[in-house]
């Protein structure tokens, strides 16, 4: 009986020993922080030309003028740069992790950018051939990205008039985003189908 009492006390003192103790065990149920898109700012690998690169130099630009826009709720951030076009940051959320895309829309000059990221072991993560339905033309089109809504207005551009105008959108469904002709130009194909009235 002596016995059987000792082994029960060398068990439990060996589940002791084997069991972490609360502080050391990983939090199973607590979840990760939520990233805004002003966290998701000072993460880009650059904002300006030749800049923008350093979390003090992203703060600087905040400070400048004209006053950024840092719009939280809906997930959007314009900031200008010195000597720089204006930069636009917007989060897409859905299809299990969030697509950071970044945006210079200048049709007066040949620095035009956009590029789509995704958050991999603490860096941004340069994905828009992943992503990005048709190839990204920054040479050809400019990407307005939205302050309200989940749509990327595309715009054909020329840069020695200086003009652009309407060419697609990006909707963002289900973790993706796909091409939505204008409906213009579906109206214009249908027309061609028919064919002239005789």
């Amino acid at each position: 009986m002596k016995r059987l009492f000792i082994a029960a006390l060398l068990g439990a003192g060996a589940l002791l020993i084997a069991a972490p103790s609360p502080e050391a065990r990983p939090r199973q149920t607590a979840t990760a922080k939520r990233l805004s898109v002003l966290d998701y700012y000072f993460l880009l690998p650059h904002i300006s030309i030749g800049g923008g690169e350093s979390r003090s130099e992203k703060r600087e630009m905040l400070r400048g003028e004209p006053k950024p826009v840092i719009d939280l709720r809906h997930d959007y951030l314009l900031v200008h740069p010195d000597s720089s076009p204006a930069a636009q940051v917007a989060v897409f959320r859905g299809g299990g992790a969030d697509v950071i895309a970044y945006s210079t829309p200048d049709f007066k000059s040949d620095y035009n950018k956009f590029r789509l990221y995704r958050l991999q072991n603490g860096k941004l993560r340069d994905v828009t051939k992943q992503i990005m339905p048709v190839p990204a033309r920054t040479d050809r089109f400019l990407y307005e990205l939205p302050r309200f809504g989940t749509t990327i207005h595309v715009f054909a551009f020329n840069i020695e008039t200086r003009t652009r105008k309407p060419a697609f959108n990006l909707l963002w469904r289900r973790g993706r985003f796909v091409v939505a002709r204008l409906k213009r130009d579906a109206k214009r194909k249908a027309k061609v189908a028919k064919g002239p009235k005789l």
